[in-house]
């Protein structure tokens, strides 16, 4: 679950410097557990002009796909 909430900052859009991209809920969908300890994301952001938006990633291992993520961040300038 950690690896799985560290979507919102691994695959932000905008500088972090300069923007807060606050991701207010967590949503996993797990389909197995992990068999190693290794773990691989593949994370992306998608953003309205409104400061809405979704940070969503796959995790997975070598051996396939462990879990899909959704975070819906709250984006504003700091």
């Amino acid at each position: 679950m950690v690896v799985a909430d560290s979507t919102n900052g691994v695959s932000a859009r905008l500088p972090i410097q300069e923007w807060w991209s606050i991701p207010n809920t967590l949503s996993v969908t797990v389909e197995r557990p992990p068999t190693e300890e290794w773990m691989f994301m593949d994370a992306a952001t998608d953003l309205s002009p409104h400061g809405r938006g979704v940070a969503h990633s796959v995790m997975s291992d070598r051996h396939g796909v462990l879990a899909h993520v959704a975070q819906p961040p709250l984006v504003s300038k700091r």
